[in-house]
């Protein structure tokens, strides 16, 4: 019973429970199979998963990913691909031509061998075969076999049976019957017993093994090279008569397999029917859709989805005849007009992908469904069954059979009986129309499994080894092999040539007729010339070529396309020059395979010159490129390899027909430098001398140096006509011929002299391999743009790019390594050339060498030196003249000086050579700009945006309305101005109005550091108001670059990009930096590769900024507010990058931005109206913040003095607005001068602006003190309140051991603020932070300064707990910590600053361990500005003696005179009042003195130890009741000295005698004490005789206290 309550499945019946699974899996998958066996779907259908998560969170009720439909097919898609790929490439690389579709089968046999290892439950078995799915990829994969057909239909062309040649016809025809009559036969005379097939079985099996495919072979002859051979042309006409032939059979068979007459009667008509619709219905409406379409558009996207509809509904109608639905798309596919617009169209859009991506799901489908046992038996000969053995005999006989008669018949047709073996191979060859056709007889049952896999293999077989084999026995290299000399040199100057002209393109025609009509002919000399018109193949498989001369060929659509090149060249041959023979061709072909075509025209025609046209073509003015088809470039390279004869290559430009003016000569020039292909050229060009008007110029180079002797010459014979060529009797073309000869020292050299002669002819004829390894090309070989020219081929104004007067490319090219060229392209060498050839190069080649500075590298060494040098000195020169201007304004003023310098020089004088070479790649400019992205990117780095969060309410208030008052008051005035009164676009003035109205963060940090002023109260306020500011500015920036774009969707798209890049930012990059923090161990530093990392990401982020065309350096500053600032990523960019990058780097981007300023436009600043409204402009929002940035402040309290400080710091602008208005400028956003304007603007700001707060401020009274605040004026039993600095642990312990030993009560409290001091890194502003105070101490601070915390709170708290203590922590510059010190001193009423030592000593006190120069620093400088008395503790061996009572802590006061004395002497009575604390006074008289007063000094020194002289007579120790405890624990001691030596001896002998030595600062200073010992003083701060105590010769390890008196004490 409680069973039943327990488990409810118990409760339900069977039929609920298989209700429940099939719901639950429609719920999960969105499909499944139900228990009555219909398929159930959920609408819309399920495609993804809930997320990765999914199977982990719902455990076994969630699926896996691939488990969807969506991903499944993905990753079938994928697995698929790359496995035929896999193997496609490994053929390819073997250098086997096996088909592409033989990979994809064996892509399948791998699937299929890992589901047969891995099981029915492994992920393999769920990806392709999940129980109750339908099977999408299948479907897919049969929707490509679909199109795969209808396209084979698509490119047949079925008129080439009429144009076939008879033993094509016969080969084709035979192939296709002599197996079937031969099978039919067998299977007539068999037994039933024997017959091992059914009738349908054995028929389709018969007809599909004797089929010839023409897709087939079509793409074996493709992927073999040979589709243009002649064996190609054989096989694929055989293939179309084979096709038809067994798709006649087919359509017989059919009806005839029927179980009823009426059955196949009716089969029959439906056939027909569909045959009429197709080709009586369709056809002509597609010949109507093309006649409408306007001449070169492309057919309309309505007719290829009206085209895919019908093949669909082809396939629907066939499959519901019950016959393979493939052969409706067939049929439709033929009907389909072949070649552009339709039919190309077609299968430029759909074969690609559908070959690549879709048919592989088919053809893998097709071979997972077969055995693989069937495989093993017959692979190993083990053939158990009948029928499998009966079934192998028969595909092995058919085979046989087509291979004897695809060999035969073309043999007694005197085909060579090797081309008849390959095209029998051809002809028997299988592939994806047999295994689709198996695939579906399998489907439909028609044959079973063992047969299906048995035929599957035949194919794999077949397509694997017939492509070897056909490879092995053909050799397409030597298919236009000659065996006989066709070149100009070989034939006779009388004797007939043969040329065959391409043509690709109109503009082609008129160069090669003017090449022809200057070529000379005659009846001694003809000149026969055969045209050939080159013609894409598209949508087609049978490459066609015609001649036009065979008016049978040439009817219809091959005659329009060529029809221009007949007429034009008929009209040359009919009117301008009949003598030349013309024959016209046209090839239609595919672009890889045009020079079979031509090679084999040519060597059937005995051609001896092919010409061909250049891939360029230029514009009618001869200065752009209207041109540049890679595919004819890669046909001319192919016909220079393959070509039987000699091959021309032709750049024309300005080659005129000079025969009709006959006053005037065609110049032609021949450039010979030796070899083969030169004594070609010169042929050539003395057969065209020949030619009445033209005269021949022989421009022989020789390398200088070199002896050119007559008999070492090779090419003597043919140069000996042309030097004799004046001699009487020469012939017409040895008159007309000039003979030149220069001798050369280079390729420099070459450049020069073909410069110099390029405008002196019209045509210049040089071999292809002129001046390979020559001195001629030497240092000009590397750059040789285009191989199948040749060096000097290549060269401007030979075959190269036009030349032009403005453009000297190619000298620069050879000297400098890069040039700018006529079309606008940009060549350099590789590898680059960065150095000169040395100091002599000048010497050496006189006129044709560089300067040193005209090489990339030194020329960037140069200008970066200049550049440093120049801004250093102006930066020397204010610090000298006390200016306490920016560094950045340094670097302004240096780029001004060189503008002007640059307007003094002239454009070609040396500093313009070297700041603007003429073509060059900028690239100091281009390192300029990297500087000033890294300075974007440190910018955001330096940012702590939380101190948002921290600042007061006056630098919030102010930050935000200095931004946004100018802001309005500048809308507002641009508003209520008319278009015309505008000087500026909207776009271009919003940004200069939020620019001018923005303060930098940065660069007011810079401009504080620069003043010294960012430690101070007003630095402070100035820094957080900017930093609001900056938000404000950028949050703004960001808000209205949307609205720019004029398009709402472009709006929407660049806001999603820049969220985008916001959300990759915050989201991606600042957790995985937190995450390598966390990862760090302790101490460490950061690992170079996520520096060199994070500089990557800058450079991307730069790259996608510029991309969304907005300023890059906000990608940078942003991915610099996501580093996390400090330690140790932060302060580790800063440390690496900052120095390097604002000293070298930025001084380039902010000299070239003034170099870019016209300052022509600074005079008439104010005359120009255009010009004073926009200086008005600036005035008046710069009068705006100014007046914002004073009232405010001042409202809350702020004296007046100082908030115009304030206000001027506001208003500085800097290197941030300088490169953001040299963005607007290079985007066009606004124009030259006001560009130049806007710089003016800001080197006055930042000139004008430091010195006006200089003036205004004065650092030196930050911490004037109005009070005495000194240990010598407070009372004995007042508080004490002292500052102790701690930089390292070290310095804890003997604070805390001084402060200890310090006397403190009820009545003489002591108060101990604990400052600890952090340098700053990685960030702009400094910190300070009181541990008390919770809101402030919560993070970085406490993290800092948690070893101080916790040992003061001990002290406090277990050891003595009358002294009040407060932790402070300061993150501040080392060089402004002082202010820090001074500036907590003078407001929590410090009388006493201590400061420890910048020298610590080792454990046994004998060896130095640290040396701080930095500490020293700033012991030096809180000397100069403390408000309050400064100790500095040199801590050797102080104990706290207070835990042991039995011993005294001996303390003694040296004692010479002056007020520091005195403070010391003040500080030891207090800590002689503590139990335990002995105090000696030693007082140093100078022998034979006068001990009386003679000074102010000495009359309070008097003072001061009478007290102590009393208090050491022994009545008074003894006997007077009211002496306190100092007196009575203190001795008096007074010695005499004549010099510094007895005062070195007194010391020394009393070493070891104390624990503590107090001095003052200035003890002893000019006094016989210190007398021929000050010079030995080497720490200044300690003055003489406390360095004398604190240094290592001195023999004790006591520790010394060295005290200063308060200095400045304001008057009032």
């Amino acid at each position: 019973m409680g069973s039943d309550v327990n488990d409810p499945e118990s409760a339900m019946s069977p039929e609920m429970l298989r209700e429940m699974e099939w719901l639950n899996e429609l719920a999960w998958y969105g499909e499944a199979k139900r228990y009555d066996g219909y398929m159930c779907e959920m609408f819309p259908p399920k495609l993804y998963s809930n997320g990765i998560w999914e199977k982990v969170i719902l455990n076994v009720t969630g699926l896996q990913i691939w488990q969807y439909r969506l991903p499944n097919i993905e990753l079938v898609i994928l697995l698929v691909f790359v496995l035929w790929q896999v193997f496609a490439i490994l053929f390819k690389k073997l250098g086997l031509a096996i088909p592409k579709f033989a990979s994809m089968m064996l892509a399948g046999l791998i699937l299929n061998v890992l589901l047969a290892v891995s099981g029915d439950k492994s992920i393999v078995q769920e990806i392709f075969f999940h129980e109750n799915r339908v099977d999408i990829p299948g479907c897919l994969g049969s929707f490509g076999f679909m199109l795969f057909w209808f396209l084979n239909g698509v490119k047949m062309d079925v008129k080439r049976i009429f144009k076939a040649e008879t033993h094509a016809r016969l080969t084709g025809f035979a192939a296709a019957t002599l197996p079937i009559t031969v099978g039919l036969v067998i299977y007539k005379f068999k037994s039933v017993k024997s017959k091992h097939f059914g009738t349908n079985e054995y028929n389709t099996l018969l007809l599909m093994e004797s089929l010839t495919s023409f897709s087939e072979i079509a793409r074996l002859l493709i992927d073999l090279g040979m589709k243009n051979s002649s064996v190609g042309q054989v096989a694929l006409s055989a293939a179309v008569i084979s096709n038809m032939v067994g798709l006649l059979l087919f359509l017989v068979m059919v009806p005839l397999s029927t179980p009823s007459l009426g059955t196949g009667v009716t089969l029959v008509v439906e056939i027909v029917f569909f045959i009429v619709i197709v080709f009586a219905v369709v056809r002509p409406i597609l010949f109507k859709a093309i006649k409408r379409k306007r001449e070169g558009m492309p057919i309309d996207d309505k007719y290829i989805y009206l085209i895919l509809v019908l093949v669909c509904f082809s396939c629907i109608y066939w499959s519901g005849m019950g016959q393979f639905p493939a052969l409706g798309a067939f049929f439709l596919g033929v009907a389909i007009p072949s070649g552009p617009p339709i039919g190309s169209a077609l299968v430029e859009r759909l074969e690609s992908f559908n070959f690549g991506i879709i048919l592989p799901l088919f053809m893998t489908g097709c071979v997972l469904r077969i055995d693989l046992r069937v495989w093993r038996d017959i692979l190993t000969f083990n053939i158990s069954s009948d029928k499998k053995l009966a079934v192998v005999s028969l595909i092995l006989l058919i085979f046989l059979l087509k291979l004897s008669v695809s060999m035969v018949v073309p043999y007694l047709f005197k085909m060579p009986l090797k081309e008849s073996i390959v095209l029998s191979l051809i002809i028997s060859h299988k592939g994806i129309v047999e295994i689709s056709f198996y695939a579906f007889s399998f489907g439909f049952d028609y044959m079973s499994r063992d047969t299906f896999s048995t035929l599957v293999l035949s194919i794999l077989l077949n397509s694997l080894f017939l492509p070897v084999a056909i490879r092995f026995l053909y050799d397409p290299s030597k298919q236009f092999m000659c065996y006989q000399k066709r070149s100009l040199v070989s034939t006779k100057i009388n004797g007939a040539i043969k040329t065959l002209v391409c043509i690709h393109r109109p503009d082609h025609i008129s160069s090669m007729i003017n090449l022809l009509e200057a070529s000379y002919q005659s009846e001694e000399s003809p000149l026969t010339c055969y045209v050939l018109h080159l013609v894409e193949l598209q949508g087609q498989d049978v490459p066609t070529l015609i001649s036009h001369k065979v008016q049978k060929l040439g009817v219809g659509m091959e005659t329009e396309s060529s029809e221009n090149v007949i007429l034009s060249f008929e009209h040359f041959n009919r009117y301008v020059c009949s003598s030349i023979s013309i024959d016209t061709f046209t090839c239609k072909a595919e672009s890889t395979h045009m020079q079979d075509d031509i090679c084999w025209l040519a060597l059937d025609k005995a051609v001896t010159l092919i010409i061909l046209p250049f891939h360029r073509t230029w514009s009618l003015d001869r200065t752009s490129i209207v041109s540049d088809s890679e595919k004819i470039r890669f046909v001319n390279h192919n016909v220079l390899k393959q070509a039987p004869c000699s091959v021309g290559i032709l750049v024309e430009r300005q080659l005129a027909n000079k025969k009709q003016d006959s006053q005037q000569n065609l110049k032609v020039c021949v450039i010979f430098v030796g070899g083969k292909d030169d004594m070609e050229a010169l042929a050539f060009a003395k057969r065209m001398a020949r030619q009445e008007n033209v005269t021949l110029t022989v421009l022989c180079l020789v390398a200088a140096g070199k002896s050119k002797g007559w008999d070492q010459m090779l090419d003597t014979g043919e140069l000996r006509e042309l030097i004799l060529s004046n001699d009487p009797g020469n012939t017409e073309e040895e008159s007309s011929t000039i003979y030149l000869e220069e001798k050369i020292l280079d390729g420099p050299g070459t450049s020069m002299l073909l410069r110099s002669i390029a405008s002196d002819y019209d045509l210049f004829i040089v071999g292809r391999t002129c001046g390979e390894n020559h001195a001629a090309t030497r240092g000009i070989e590397s750059w040789c743009e285009f191989e199948e020219l040749g060096v000097i081929g290549v060269f401007p104004g030979i075959g190269g790019d036009p030349l032009t007067d403005n453009v000297d490319w190619v000298y620069d090219m050879a000297w400098y390594g890069e040039a700018v060229r006529g079309d606008g392209f940009i060549c350099e060498e590789h590898p680059a050339k960065l150095s000169s050839d040395g100091v002599w190069e000048k010497m050496i080649y006189n006129e044709h060498g560089l300067r040193v500075w005209q090489y990339r590298l030194p020329n960037l060494e140069l200008v970066i030196l200049l550049v440093f040098i120049l801004w250093q000195f102006f930066n020397i020169l204010f610090r000298k003249m006390g200016l306490k201007i920016p560094k950045f304004t340094s670097m302004m003023l240096a780029g001004l000086l060189l503008n002007v310098l640059l307007i003094i020089s002239g454009n070609k004088s040396m500093l313009k050579e070297l700041l603007f070479p003429k073509n060059r790649i900028d690239i100091p400019g281009c390192l300029g700009s990297f500087g000033f992205m890294i300075f974007w990117f440190l910018k955001g780095v330096k940012m702590d945006v939380k101190r948002i969060l921290k600042a007061e309410a006056k630098a919030r208030v102010t930050g935000v309305a200095t931004v946004i008052l100018p802001i309005l008051v500048g809308l507002v005035i641009y508003m209520s101005k008319s278009a015309g009164e505008r000087t500026l676009l909207a776009k271009p003035y919003d940004t200069l109005l939020l620019m001018e109205s923005l303060t930098s963060f940065s660069g007011i940090a810079r401009l504080l550091r620069d003043v010294n002023m960012n430690h101070s109260s007003i630095g402070r306020l100035a820094l957080s108001a900017a930093l609001v500011s900056d938000m404000v500015g950028l949050f703004l920036m960001l808000a209205i670059v949307p609205f720019t774009s004029q398009v709402v969707v472009a709006a929407v798209a660049l806001l999603m990009e820049i969220a985008f890049y916001l959300v990759i930012c915050f989201a991606v990059v600042r957790p995985i930096m937190f995450k390598i923090i966390k990862r760090k161990r302790e101490g460490r530093p950061i690992d170079d590769k996520y520096i060199y990392g994070i500089i990557i990401m800058v450079c991307l982020a730069c790259m996608y900024w510029h991309d969304i065309d907005q300023f890059p350096a906000l990608g940078a500053f942003l991915i610099g507010l996501a580093i996390p600032n400090g330690p140790p990523i932060g302060s580790e960019l800063v440390e690496r990058l900052e120095n390097f990058n604002f000293g070298l780097i930025l001084p380039l981007f902010i000299t070239s931005s003034m170099l870019r300023t016209d300052l022509s436009a600074w005079k008439d600043c104010l005359s120009d109206d255009r010009k004073s409204a926009l200086a008005s402009l600036i005035v008046l929002i710069f009068l705006l913040k100014f007046t914002v940035a004073v009232i405010i402040p001042y409202l809350y309290k702020m004296p007046l003095r100082d908030s115009v400080i304030f206000s001027l710091i506001m208003c500085h602008k800097g290197v941030i607005e300088l490169s953001f208005y040299l963005f607007m400028y290079s985007s066009r956003f606004v124009s030259r001068d006001t560009f130049s304007i806007l710089v003016l603007s800001i080197v006055l700001n930042s000139l004008i602006i430091p010195i006006a707060i200089g003036f205004l401020y004065d650092p030196t009274k930050q911490f004037l003190c109005y009070q005495k605040r000194n240990l010598e004026t407070m009372k004995n039993t007042g508080e004490l309140k002292t500052l102790v600095c701690i930089h390292r642990p070290d310095h804890i312990s003997s604070m805390i051991n001084l402060l200890e030993a310090s006397y403190q009560s009820e009545e003489s409290p002591l108060t101990c603020y604990v400052l600890h001091l952090v340098e700053l890194q990685g960030q702009d502003v400094p910190t300070l932070i009181s541990h008390k105070v919770q809101k402030l101490g919560v993070g970085t601070g406490k993290k800092y300064s948690e070893n101080v915390i916790l040992s003061f709170e001990h002290f406090h708290r277990y050891v003595c707990s009358s002294i009040s203590i407060d932790t402070f922590t300061c993150i501040a510059n080392v060089n402004h910590m002082q202010d820090d010190i001074c500036w907590l001193a003078l407001d929590k009423a410090v009388t006493l600053i201590i400061l420890p030592f910048h020298r610590t000593w080792s454990l046994d006190r004998t060896s130095i361990v640290s040396d701080s120069e930095m500490i020293r620093f700033l012991n030096f400088n809180v000397l100069k500005q403390a408000p309050c008395s400064v100790g500095i503790l040199v801590e050797r061996h102080l104990l706290t003696k207070k835990q042991e009572f039995q011993e005294n802590l001996k303390v003694c006061v040296i004692f010479v005179g002056g007020k520091d004395d005195r403070e010391a002497l003040a500080f030891a009575k207090r800590m002689a009042r503590q139990e335990n604390v002995t105090l000696t006074v030693l007082r140093l008289v100078a022998t034979g003195k006068n001990k009386e007063t003679t000074g102010w000094d000495q009359m309070l020194d008097t003072v001061e130890l009478r007290e102590l002289m009393r208090s050491n007579e022994p009545e008074t120790r003894n006997n007077e009741p009211g002496t306190v405890k100092e007196e009575v624990s203190t001795i008096y001691l007074e010695k005499e000295i004549t010099d510094g030596a007895d005062t070195s001896m007194l010391l020394r002998s009393m070493a070891f005698d104390y624990d503590l030595f107090i001095v003052g600062r200035t003890c002893g200073e000019n006094h016989e004490a210190t007398r021929g010992i000050e010079n030995w003083c080497e720490f200044e701060e300690l003055g003489v005789i406390g360095d004398f105590l604190a240094s290592p010769d001195f023999p004790s390890k006591t520790s010394v206290l060295v005290v200063q008196q308060q200095r400045t004490v304001a008057n009032y």
